[in-house]
């Protein structure tokens, strides 16, 4: 007997506890690999750093991957560093409730560059045994405008990537590739990420490969509430919702302003809601290719009964002929004890009107 109840006391913390272990929704997560000349690398130490001096750090295991979780949603800087080798900082990126960012990265010895350029010879034995791939990245506009930043990775069969940036005339170079076939991936920040066509790469070989990137959307704008100050609302949930129902969010700052970048030209609606105010859906709009479109929003709290009988006894919703700082304190506790007393008189006649229906019934 005494087994049987330890059994089902073991069946009943399990039970209470695998709510405990479900994947957690609100924060999101940093995993990825770290690779030299295409070979994982250990030891490398991942640090996530955040606006407010939070860190969040770990080290890359035996097969070179990395995962920091339980990041609260905001944005991050990510550095990588390893004694003998180049430090790495990135570009800064933006974790999300729920989301995973996926982020491999190289790097190199320190003294490679320099070693390969002060012995020719090397330089020479390595490059003829692999390939270079070159190009330029350039915008859709009218004049072709080259873009700089932008970052184009080859990646072959086996998940390993090469990467660099474009410089300021738009062009890149990756050398050191070796032979095989390799995707290529245009991304940067405002832009539509590009994935070229299949190329091969071939011992002493030089690819060519240019690239168009068109510029994204963006909607900005302000909350604020529909006093006479219009005061601004923070942390509204603002949403943009193409057709195809992808959704684009992002969250009003203290002073009741918001920015989605990176959307997609086509046609959006609108939605605000922030919790004790009433929803709110704007009007069908359309963001153009590199267009930036402005909407304003005003919204309301929610009705309450406490509301209700301010407005009822000159609270709010009626044009007082003192200000706050100009109406007496004694003003102000009077209006609090006829509110007070109608609501006791409220329930004092329910209880005569109950009482007196119970004599009745006993009565009959």
């Amino acid at each position: 007997m005494k087994r049987l109840y330890l059994i089902l006391t073991l069946c009943s913390l399990v039970v209470m506890l695998t709510p405990v272990v479900a994947q957690d929704t609100t924060t999101g997560a940093v995993k990825g690999t770290v690779t030299h000349a295409g070979i994982p690398l250990e030891g490398v130490r991942v640090v996530v750093d955040s606006t407010d001096g939070v860190k969040h750090e770990t080290l890359t295991d035996s097969k070179g991957e990395f995962n920091i979780a339980g990041l609260a949603p905001r944005r991050y800087l990510m550095s990588f560093t390893k004694e003998g080798y180049e430090r790495r900082t990135d570009k800064p990126i933006t974790v999300t409730a729920g989301g995973i960012q996926y982020i491999s990265r190289m790097m190199s010895k320190k003294g490679e560059t320099a070693i390969a350029m002060v012995d020719p010879a090397l330089n020479a034995e390595i490059m003829s045994k692999t390939g270079i791939v070159r190009g330029m990245v350039l915008d859709t506009s009218p004049f072709a405008n080259p873009l700089e930043g932008v970052r184009v990775v080859a990646v072959n069969a086996d998940g390993i990537e090469h990467e660099t940036l474009t410089d300021s005339n738009g062009e890149y170079e990756i050398i050191h590739l070796p032979p095989g076939r390799y995707l290529m991936n245009f991304t940067k920040y405002g832009y539509k990420s590009r994935v070229g066509k299949p190329i091969t790469a071939a011992a002493g070989g030089d690819q060519y490969v240019q690239m168009e990137m068109s510029k994204m959307g963006t909607i900005r704008g302000s909350v604020t509430d529909t006093s006479s100050l219009q005061n601004p609302i923070e942390g509204v949930r603002v949403v943009a919702v193409n057709p195809a129902g992808i959704e684009y969010e992002t969250q009003t700052e203290s002073n009741g302003q918001y920015v989605i970048i990176g959307l997609p030209p086509g046609r959006y609606l609108m939605n605000f809601t922030k919790a004790g105010y009433g929803d709110r859906l704007g009007k069908p709009m359309t963001v153009s290719e590199g267009g930036d479109v402005s909407v304003a929003m005003k919204m309301s709290k929610k009705a309450s009964f406490g509301s209700f009988l301010k407005r009822l006894f000159g609270g709010e919703g009626t044009a007082p002929s003192k200000t706050a700082e100009e109406e007496p304190e004694s003003h102000k506790h009077e209006s609090g004890s006829l509110i007070w007393l109608l609501i006791i008189g409220l329930v004092i006649v329910a209880g005569v009107v109950i009482i007196g229906r119970r004599s009745r019934r006993s009565s009959e």
